[in-house]
Order: structure tokens, then C-alpha cells, then sequence
């Protein structure tokens, strides 16, 4: 027979994996913490200034996937409302928080957009497509950010310096990325590649 999936039983298994969580970082500071004492002391000197901004940053992950949530629900089911998908985007990251693998991410979040009037399969949709779009995002930005991160550190290279096959190669994002690497990783090991034999300059 098939166990019924009450609050209760929801309940009991949140509190089951936030003590297995707890104990699981317990255990890890106890045999693989080099200085557990040094840990205990930053946990007592907090500066709960910081803690009201980490809060505010995390608050950014509700009203950033529920707007996202919106401009994809609004097109299979509208007149949907920003602020119910607002809510079922933080409910939903929630819920990842919670549940082990983050799985109970997406149920929540069409559970809340069911309370907010939209259909399961308008739901499931939009849930989807959020992920989709959250895939593609990151699958640009990445390569995006290591090219304008390698750019940016040959532009700033120095006059000597701008020979080095790192600045030389400025029209292609990942070479740049992979010599600036290895010349970062080695400072003044490399000379400048103009016939010179003077000293290399380090940073």
C-alpha cells in the first residue's frame, strides 16, 4: 500500500534532512577541520551587517527567478500576476534549500503556481522552460566572462609585456585565457617576445 503524502510526513522529512545536514557538517569539521577553534570563533564574532546584505543578495535569487517565472508563464497562461510568480520563485528556491539534490525545487514551484490559478501542464511548462533558460544563460556567460576576463588582463598588460603571446592573441577569447594563465601562474618567467634577452619584469 502506497504511503499517503501528508504535511505531516513532509513535515517530518525536513526535519529528518536538516538534522542529517547538520550532523553531516559536524562530522566534516571534526575529522577534516585543520582548526575547529578558529571556526567556532568567526560563528561568535559575526557582523550581522553583513548577514542583512547576504540576505538582500539571496532575496535577488526570489525576485530574479520570479520574474524570469512570469515573462514565461504570461505566455501559456495570461493574465497571470508578477507578484504570485514572485512568490512561487522564492517558495521554490526555498525548497531547494531544503531537500537533498535541491529536488524539491521544481514541485513547490508548481505547486504554488497551481494556488496562483495556473494549470499542472502550464506549469510543468513553465517551469521547464525556466530551467532551459537557465542552462543557456550560463552556458553563454561562462565562455563570455573567460574571454572578457582574459581581454581585460591583456589591454592592461604593460608596454613590455604586450608581446607575450597572453596579449598577443586578444582576438581570440580562449588562447588568451589559457596563455595569461600560464604566464599569471609563472611570473617572470617568460621574456618578451621581441628579440630582446633583457631581464623579465615581475609583478
Amino acid at each position: 500500500m502506497a504511503m499517503a503524502l501528508t504535511p505531516r510526513l513532509l513535515r517530518r522529512g525536513l526535519e529528518l534532512f536538516a538534522v542529517i545536514s547538520l550532523a553531516g557538517v559536524v562530522v566534516v569539521l571534526a575529522v577534516y577541520g585543520e582548526n575547529v577553534q578558529a571556526v567556532a570563533r568567526a560563528l561568535l564574532h559575526l557582523q550581522w551587517g553583513w548577514m542583512v546584505v547576504g540576505l538582500g543578495l539571496a532575496s535577488m535569487d526570489w525576485f530574479g527567478g520570479g520574474t524570469r517565472l512570469w515573462v514565461v508563464a504570461r505566455h501559456v497562461h495570461p493574465g497571470v500576476r508578477l507578484r504570485d510568480m514572485i512568490v512561487a520563485g522564492g517558495m521554490s528556491a526555498w525548497a531547494a534549500y531544503l531537500t537533498p539534490f535541491q529536488s524539491g525545487a521544481g514541485p513547490t514551484m508548481m505547486w504554488v503556481m497551481g494556488r496562483a490559478g495556473v494549470r499542472l501542464p502550464e506549469a510543468m511548462t513553465s517551469t521547464f522552460m525556466t530551467f532551459v533558460a537557465t542552462v543557456v544563460f550560463f552556458a553563454v556567460a561562462g565562455p563570455l566572462a573567460i574571454y572578457l576576463s582574459s581581454a581585460s588582463w591583456a589591454s592592461s598588460c604593460s608596454s613590455r609585456w604586450c608581446h607575450l603571446p597572453g596579449c598577443a592573441m586578444r582576438s581570440n577569447g580562449w588562447q588568451a585565457g589559457s596563455s595569461a594563465g600560464v604566464t599569471a601562474s609563472r611570473p617572470g618567467s617568460s621574456s618578451c617576445a621581441t628579440g630582446s634577452t633583457g631581464p623579465t619584469h615581475a609583478w
